[in-house]
């Protein structure tokens, strides 16, 4: 049973909303962002590829899945895991990557290159170090929960054709297609649950509760960022006209009485979590406070603050 479902980082989303309003043409500016966008693509894909392997395989127990987990350590570390698979017989953390090419491991160097078919090489953070640092922390939680669960850990490569090269010898790492093999090796080696029914459900109550998105905005020049109510049908291209009400694109005349939702989306992921009135009408250039203050009242956000200063706080989910 899936009880986090899979959603992008606030990074991934922050990137996305910032390519869809800069105005810069210029591919040398912003060039670090946009390598980490592509590659942030990339590895969503391959985590969705993965997701869609858990819905056919043959598990015995009852389980729960938890996709692209967050949370904080007591020190306010982040810890940002993949995949989450818990049962009353063990926790599996998984971490999926989305490489092709030939992967090289080595533990000595704790090292970790990537060989593309050009025959460039390449190095990233060692997935396996990742992997069992977040094994750490959740043998801590456990710890401290007096819970007694044995933690697996594994690095899952989505790619069949990727060349696995000096794997680890104490952390997995395997191709997508081996995932009913290797689950069913772990009930092999933990045959009997180690955990009530109501531990089982406590785990779960508390990993939802410490579920915390780290938040990270990139750092652009505003003057790059374009205003206004974009038309997703001309690709954000086109700035929408606000008329009675209603936001009309002038090129293909699309119509929309919601379109400054995404907008106000946009906002959040490049600059705050709330606005007052003359930033967010400022954002989406409607030229009355009155107009703003309509379509505010619309949505029914939480405020704080007296009237002139008034602040509205963006929930996590705005967009219809």
């Amino acid at each position: 049973m899936i009880i986090l479902k899979r959603t992008k980082s606030f990074s991934h989303l922050a990137l996305e909303s910032l390519f869809r309003r800069l105005k810069t043409n210029d591919p040398t500016k912003y060039k670090n962002y946009r390598d980490e966008y592509i590659k942030l693509n990339v590895g969503y894909e391959g985590e969705l590829q993965a997701d869609r392997e858990w819905d056919e395989l043959e598990i015995p127990v009852n389980y729960s899945l938890l996709h692209n987990y967050e949370t904080l350590s007591d020190i306010g570390r982040s810890h940002q895991m993949d995949t989450v698979f818990l049962c009353q017989h063990f926790i599996w953390i998984i971490d999926i990557k989305n490489f092709s090419g030939i992967l090289m491991f080595d533990e000595d160097k704790s090292q970790f290159l990537r060989k593309d078919f050009e025959g460039d090489i390449n190095g990233y953070y060692n997935p396996v170090d990742q992997i069992e640092r977040h094994a750490r922390f959740i043998n801590r939680l456990f710890k401290k929960w007096g819970i007694n669960l044995p933690v697996e850990v594994a690095v899952i490569i989505v790619k069949d054709s990727t060349i696995i090269q000096n794997a680890p010898k104490f952390v997995p790492v395997f191709h997508l297609s081996g995932l009913q093999s290797k689950l069913n090796k772990l009930f092999q080696k933990h045959p009997n649950p180690y955990i009530t029914d109501f531990q089982y459900n406590e785990i779960k109550k508390r990993l939802l509760v410490g579920l915390k998105r780290k938040i990270w905005r990139p750092s652009v020049d505003s003057r790059d960022i374009a205003r206004g109510v974009l038309c997703r049908n001309c690709n954000y291209r086109t700035a929408m006209e606000f008329k009675h009400g209603t936001f009309i694109c002038p090129l293909c005349n699309r119509k929309s009485k919601n379109a400054f939702l995404e907008a106000i989306y946009d906002y959040k992921y490049l600059f705050s979590n709330s606005f007052t009135n003359s930033e967010i009408r400022e954002f989406l250039n409607i030229k009355s406070i009155y107009s703003t203050t309509r379509l505010l009242t619309r949505l029914n956000f939480e405020t704080s603050g007296s009237y002139r200063n008034r602040k509205y706080k963006i929930p996590d989910e705005i967009r219809k």
